[in-house]
């Protein structure tokens, strides 16, 4: 690699230079190259991809239609998942509401038992849905990878010869990668949804006033999502096609090493290439920004709603409107 795009050595002129040098910069500003041609290609390809979503949704789930059996017990034991995740709070608020201020210490032990019951059905559950989905959207991935390389091996000599083979292996490797954490994830929306619907009712139930201050962020935090995913997800697709021209040109040089070397051209493709990684790198950290906004952004959403809760609600309490237990209740579902 040292005699592709440098003479080696950590002194001299001749030597690997850091890519964010400016003689590197202003090397990559050369005239356009077959890679930088297909990168425009694979920049059409790539919006075009972001906005045909349900299509891509319709071939990708053809796919995991022969694993309708897997995916139905999967979706079973997400819909279990979620009821034992919803049970928790309210065992938690009769035992103290019901047995702890009444001292009923049978109760108590009832409430106790069925806590460790539901317990472990959310173990269970969390433990069958996470294998089940794993298997499917990996047996999903192998036929995809699978008719892809048959695909290719019925194609025309002609697109071999217009497709860098850097392209090919990120779609191969990358894009299918990201189909499986789609798959992955598209299951367990489910549950998230009807986590939300379930919190929201059982909320509303216990005490409508408090429920109404609590859930007041959600809007809010629908909002920031509407806001943020365009940005992200141009970020996103920016930072995949980056890598994927770094791919095709470093393929194009290793394939023609003996080229580079004849025509003395390792001192000009380096300093193509670190332009190329230099322009992958920082869409790599603004992608990386983008997708460290939205985690933060919703814990402190959760904190403010914390907190309305125990300002709100500790005074409900004091003043007698609602007990103990209930606003213990609103503190775990928040």
């Amino acid at each position: 690699m040292a005699s592709t795009f440098g003479s080696g050595g950590s002194g001299g002129s001749g030597g690997w230079r850091p890519y964010n040098v400016p003689t590197g910069l202003e090397k990559a500003k050369a005239p356009a190259s077959s890679g930088e041609e297909h990168s425009k290609l694979r920049e059409s390809d790539e919006e075009m991809f972001a906005q045909l979503d349900s299509t891509v949704f319709k071939r990708f789930f053809y796919y995991a239609s022969p694993y309708k059996r897997a995916m139905l017990v999967a979706t079973a034991a997400v819909i279990g998942f979620t009821l034992a995740n919803l049970s928790i709070p309210l065992l938690v608020k009769f035992g103290i509401d019901s047995a702890i201020r009444k001292g009923d210490s049978s109760l108590l032990s009832v409430i106790a038992i069925s806590l460790v019951g539901v317990a472990a059905m959310y173990w269970f559950t969390n433990f069958l849905q996470n294998v089940l989905i794993t298997r499917v959207a990996l047996k999903v991935l192998y036929d995809i990878r699978a008719d892809m390389f048959m695909q290719l091996q019925r194609l025309a000599l002609s697109f071999s010869d217009k497709t860098p083979i850097g392209a090919l292996m990120a779609r191969m490797f990358g894009d299918v990668g990201a189909l499986q954490e789609m798959l992955e994830s598209s299951i367990e929306v489910i549950g998230d949804i009807l986590t939300l619907i379930g919190i929201v009712v059982i909320l509303m139930f216990l005490d409508f006033q408090l429920a109404v201050v609590t859930l007041a962020i959600v809007p809010l935090l629908f909002l920031i999502r509407v806001i943020w995913q365009p940005i992200a997800r141009r970020a996103f697709l920016r930072m995949r096609r980056n890598s994927s021209v770094v791919g095709v040109y470093l393929d194009q040089n290793v394939s023609g090493i003996r080229v580079v070397q004849a025509l003395n051209r390792q001192q000009e493709n380096h300093g193509i290439m670190g332009g190329k990684v230099h322009t992958f790198f920082w869409s790599t950290v603004r992608a990386a920004r983008l997708g460290g906004i939205l985690m933060p952004t919703v814990e402190l959403m959760t904190g403010t709603a914390l907190a309305l809760v125990l300002i709100i609600g500790g005074g409900r309490v004091l003043s007698g409107q609602i007990e103990v237990g209930t606003m213990v209740a609103f503190l775990l579902y928040v």
